[in-house]
């Protein structure tokens, strides 16, 4: 399924997963926000058209990443330091 591009620039994108995103406030957005993101990287087209749909999701994906972390927004689960398993301290 295509995605749309961001923001709409035609009617009935509220459909758009990544604008559903922008409106969520819980504690799993960050991960949201990432899977969008990974999943916009890994999209590919055949043509040039396609690409640079590709390339704007992506882009988009990110710059939602960005505002929501620069809001404050917790990190992505990826992102954020695990805990050490054999608990050695600091050198």
């Amino acid at each position: 399924m295509p995605r749309t591009r961001f923001p709409p620039t035609r009617p009935g994108v509220s459909d758009d997963p990544l604008l559903r995103l922008l409106g969520a406030a819980r504690p799993a957005h960050a991960d949201a926000l990432y899977d969008t993101l990974s999943d916009a990287l890994k999209e590919r087209g055949g043509s040039p058209a396609q690409r640079a749909r590709a390339q704007d999701n992506a882009d988009a994906a990110f710059s939602v990443l960005d505002m929501w972390l620069r809001s404050g927004g917790e990190l992505p689960a990826p992102w954020r330091p695990r805990p050490n398993p054999g608990g050695g301290g600091e050198r």
